[in-house]
């Protein structure tokens, strides 16, 4: 009876095997991400202290990354900011 569903089993263990590398690039992208969050507060904080006015042009170079050439903005939309 196995051998009937051996073709789904093995269908199934691939699938598997692409989704743990999915999960594991994932893990690896959002280790990443929060280092890069930690290290722009960090900036955000120095950039307060020392000078105050610097802070709109750190958040328009940061907003610029994620503008990039294109138009597209990949259906992000901007936050307002916190009151």
């Amino acid at each position: 009876m196995s051998a009937i569903f051996q073709p789904q089993i093995s269908s199934l263990e691939s699938q598997i095997v692409e989704i743990q590398a999915k999960i594991a690039a994932f893990t690896e992208a959002e280790s990443v991400t929060d280092g890069a969050i930690q290290a722009l507060q960090g900036a955000v904080e120095k950039v307060t202290t020392l000078a105050p006015e610097a802070i709109a042009n750190l958040k328009s170079a940061v907003l610029d990354l994620f503008r990039g050439d294109s138009s597209d903005d990949g259906g992000n939309q901007p936050i307002p900011p916190r009151s």
